[in-house]
Formats: C-alpha cells, sequence, structure tokens
C-alpha cells in the first residue's frame, strides 16, 4: 500500500516536472522569435 503511493507520487512529480520543463522551452522560443521579430523591424 505505502509502497503504491509513494511510486504513485514519484510519477505525479515527474509529469510536474515535464509540464514545468515544456513551458520553459516554449517561453524560451516564445521569447528568442519575438527578439528576432523585434529586431527584424
Amino acid at each position: 500500500m505505502l509502497k503504491a503511493q509513494l511510486g504513485q507520487q514519484e510519477r505525479l512529480e515527474q509529469l510536474v516536472k515535464m509540464v514545468l520543463l515544456q513551458k520553459l522551452v516554449i517561453m524560451a522560443t516564445g521569447g528568442l522569435v519575438l527578439m528576432i521579430l523585434a529586431n527584424q523591424h
């Protein structure tokens, strides 16, 4: 019972980390695109 709960918590934490990483990547690429667009004008 306890082991199963721990495993679930670990998976949840991994999922959260993955989502946060994806958000960071999207924000970084979005910032780069904005910078490039701003430099072109």
